[in-house]
Formats: structure tokens, sequence, C-alpha cells
């Protein structure tokens, strides 16, 4: 499981929605899949109940498009990705050879 570190806005806008357990519920699952499915769970009436104002409804709206961003920047590799052109640069005074026996052919001169 991945944590996320919640910025700012993201912050402001959970503080926001005035159902306390509804806020604690989504900083805690914050940046999974699990937070997406809850936020699709309060918005998609599956029983008989009023719903959310239209305010409140815009932050969960909002919060879903922040948590897809979040999950997917916390998938992204953390160490650098080495191009293969930078690979091949460092890698120049190196030879690569595909067998031992071609090595072996290439040195002695014969084609």
């Amino acid at each position: 499981m991945y944590f996320v570190e919640l910025d700012n806005d993201t912050a402001r806008l959970i503080r926001a929605i005035p159902y306390a357990h509804i806020a604690q519920r989504v900083e805690v699952l914050w940046g999974t899949v699990e937070c997406d499915k809850y936020i699709n769970a309060l918005l998609i009436a599956d029983r008989a109940r009023s719903g959310f104002n239209n305010e409140i409804a815009q932050q969960l709206f909002a919060l879903l498009g922040k948590n897809d961003r979040a999950m997917r920047s916390s998938r992204e590799p953390k160490s650098q990705t080495v191009k293969a052109k930078d690979w091949a640069n460092k890698t120049a005074p190196w030879r690569i050879i595909k067998s031992r026996e071609s090595k072996v052919v290439s040195e002695s001169g014969i084609s």
C-alpha cells in the first residue's frame, strides 16, 4: 500500500466536508483505490437517501480527481530512469558482444 501525503489544498477540501466521519475516512484512505471506491459509493445512491447538496457533491468530485492523481503519482518510479542514449554514452568505451565466439573471431581478424 502506498501512503500519499496530503497537499494543503486537498487537506482544506477534506476539512470542509461537514461530516466528520466521512472526512476522517477519506483522509485515512487517501491515495488508494479504496478511497476512490469509498467516495464513489458516497456519490452513487444505492439506497433511499436524500444525497448531498451541490457544494458537498462538488467537493467529493474534486477529491475523486485529486485522489486519482495521487494514486498515479505514487505509482511512478522514484528512481531516475536511464535512457538508452545516456546508457550508451556512459558505456561507450565498452563494446557489447553477442557471444564469446564472435569476440574471439573478431580479435583474430577472421570474419
